[in-house]
């Protein structure tokens, strides 16, 4: 949001791209199309076929090699398959987003809004030879508190969970069951608990079926090795 802010002025030369993964938490999806029509950014909406939450696999931080995706479902295995966060996000929104730019062959430049403070730390400023496109991070040595005390200068509209916790969170997917770095999770599940109850008992029985598998191969690997015993 504040890349879109910080870009106004050029907004007549710019397509804002969203990803409605299907699992993304309404008041965010209104919020950046409510965003969008004020500054008059044009928004192109993208969508993946699948939401995540509609997905055989849970996505986690963590994924044992015979519970991934790709194993379980090669090898004819049963079980629960697991997918990593970074394979989850590429599959549901950047791919979607890839796509996009490489149908319209105009796009040279790319914005995006990283920061070297983020946690995990994304892509910062780099040429793509893939799509010919130079991505450009602008605000890729703001902080935190660069980022909300420039919205709050420009009179953005703050999304409440940015309220809540003042964390640089956008909560990804409702049903993501990873992204458990820098706090990100408990701020999800604090704001979930009451704007989002409902979902968070749903998020709950997600992450303990997560559980229940990493603790389930971590004992096998113990009881095969000796580690730990």
């Amino acid at each position: 949001m504040a890349v879109l802010y910080l870009m106004r002025e050029e907004l007549d030369n710019i397509v804002v791209l969203s990803v409605d993964t299907g699992s993304q938490f309404p008041h965010m999806l209104e919020h950046i199309e409510r965003t969008c029509e004020k500054l008059g950014a044009e928004l192109v909406v993208l969508r993946p076929e699948t939401a995540p939450e509609d997905q055989p696999y849970f996505s986690t931080d963590i994924v044992p090699i015979w519970r991934s995706n790709s194993t379980v479902f090669a090898s004819h295995m049963n079980g629960q398959p697991l997918l990593s966060t970074s394979d989850c996000c590429a599959l549901h929104v950047i791919q979607p987003m890839r796509a996009d730019v490489q149908k319209n062959k105009n796009v040279k430049i790319g914005l995006r809004g990283t920061k070297e403070a983020d946690i995990p730390r994304g892509l910062g400023s780099t040429y793509d030879p893939y799509l010919d496109v130079e991505w450009v991070a602008p605000i890729w040595a703001w902080t935190d508190d660069d980022v909300f005390n420039y919205l709050e200068e420009v009179g953005a509209d703050i999304p409440a969970q940015y309220l809540m916790d003042r964390k640089n969170d956008g909560l990804d997917c409702w049903s993501c069951t990873g992204h458990t770095m820098g706090g990100k999770m408990a701020a999800k599940m604090r704001f979930m608990a009451v704007h989002y109850p409902d979902k968070l008992e749903a998020l709950k029985a997600r992450h303990q079926r997560v559980a229940e598998i990493v603790d389930q191969e971590v004992a096998r690997v113990r009881s095969e090795t000796g580690y730990g015993n």
